[in-house]
């Protein structure tokens, strides 16, 4: 698993959007969020020496996580965070989402407050970390913004920190976690690739990619093979949808043998789309 630099990345949207005109404002949005994390991507993966994550005991982290079964951000102190990179990214982002829509202005009443010390934004980042999202609906109503919207701009700060371990620990990790939850964030994937006749998961998060069972529900973890189903997509024999048909949730599948040409890793949930559109319109169910 090769995880691209952030320089990569942009010249690979950039080289996409003429191809998917369709998917243009998708794509530019992406570009325009990487755009507002550059700066750490860059000191931390491209040209430093070292980075927080080589300060961390990965060794240690990776045997609790396979011990007792929980992703490697379980064990993560928020300590370890460089506060002012977070909050660099995190007001980039809102002013990235203020400029495109200034009706929100909500998001700029919350930055403000943080600026005065009225609110603390570590205690923000701890609630997205520790997955407990009762400050942050708090706010969300306090700032009239949606809920699912303002986790989205705490996640977004937190992404590259979070992507540097997934980046670091080893491919041994992987291959022995063998659970549907992405090993390094928790999250639940959905879409996977099929590449030497195994399924890989990917998390559209942190960036990672495991191995997993070919029939299991990544939502529900059902593994009865009668309630596990899938569906081809009409002169698309390189992609299919697995369902469930006991929670309804759907995974999007790339069959890598038949790809006419290559899908980029950091792009293909959104190469995708067309399948999320097929399953929606199936009466099927994301995960997010």
């Amino acid at each position: 698993m090769k995880y691209l630099s952030i320089t990569e990345r942009l010249k690979i949207i950039a080289d996409s959007i003429p191809k998917h005109e369709d998917l243009r404002e998708y794509l530019e949005l992406q570009s325009k969020i990487l755009h507002a994390q550059k700066n750490h991507y860059t000191q931390s993966n491209d040209d430093a020496k070292t980075s927080w994550v080589d300060q961390l005991p990965l060794n240690l982290l990776e045997q609790k996580s396979l011990k007792n079964k929980k992703p490697i951000i379980h064990y993560l102190n928020l300590s370890l965070f460089n506060e002012g990179s977070l909050l660099s990214i995190f007001r980039k982002s809102i002013h990235l989402f203020i400029s495109m829509d200034p009706a929100k202005k909500g998001l700029e009443t919350l930055i403000n407050n943080i600026d005065d010390g009225k609110i603390s934004f570590m205690k923000l980042m701890d609630a997205a970390l520790s997955d407990d999202i009762t400050p942050i609906i708090k706010y969300a109503k306090k700032f009239k913004i949606e809920p699912d919207f303002l986790l989205f701009l705490i996640n977004i700060s937190l992404q590259p920190f979070i992507e540097e371990i997934s980046k670091k620990v080893s491919s041994s990790f992987y291959d022995k976690w063998w659970r549907v939850p992405c090993p390094i964030c928790g999250k639940v994937p959905s879409i996977s690739r099929i590449r030497n006749r195994k399924r890989y998961l990917l998390c559209n998060f942190c960036g990672a990619e495991y191995p997993s069972d070919y029939f299991i529900c990544v939502n529900c973890e059902n593994k009865e093979p009668n309630s596990l189903n899938y569906m081809n997509i009409e002169g698309k024999p390189e992609f299919q949808i697995d369902f469930c048909t006991k929670c309804n949730h759907y995974l999007k599948v790339i069959i890598e043998k038949k790809l006419k040409e290559p899908i980029p890793r950091c792009i293909e949930d959104i190469l995708t789309l067309n399948l999320d559109i097929e399953a929606l319109n199936a009466g099927l169910i994301r995960n997010d």
